[in-house]
């Protein structure tokens, strides 16, 4: 695992693992961003051209429609991972913050298993 600066440009949205955004969260994410910057950097693996982003996507979603995307690089956790253990790696990652219902648990699993 690295720690790293990225630039926008160069990070991509990775697996899909929770559907929708709840707006009343989200906009207390960007408040928060705003106020504090990134807490919490994003974790993300690489293909040696682009990083792609398995546990933040959110976060960065929240930078772009804050502007940032113009002006800051992001802070990132580069680790290796091939497509399954990125799947597994966001499951895991959402599962202990708790904030998934039953459907989105069983999406994931799926998702995980058809990897």
């Amino acid at each position: 695992m690295e720690f790293k600066l990225i630039e926008f440009g160069s990070l991509n949205y990775g697996p899909k693992i929770r559907p929708g955004i709840d707006e009343r969260l989200f906009a207390e994410l960007k408040s928060s961003i705003t106020l504090k910057g990134i807490i919490y950097p994003l974790l993300v693996k690489s293909d040696g051209k682009k990083c792609s982003v398995i546990d933040g996507a959110r976060r960065l979603q929240a930078c772009r429609e804050l502007g940032w995307s113009k002006l800051e690089k992001l802070p990132v956790l580069l680790i290796k991972a091939d497509d399954s253990e990125a799947v597994e790696t966001a499951l895991i990652a959402n599962t202990v913050r708790g904030n998934f219902s039953a459907a989105n648990l069983a999406e994931a699993v799926n998702l995980l298993v058809n990897k």
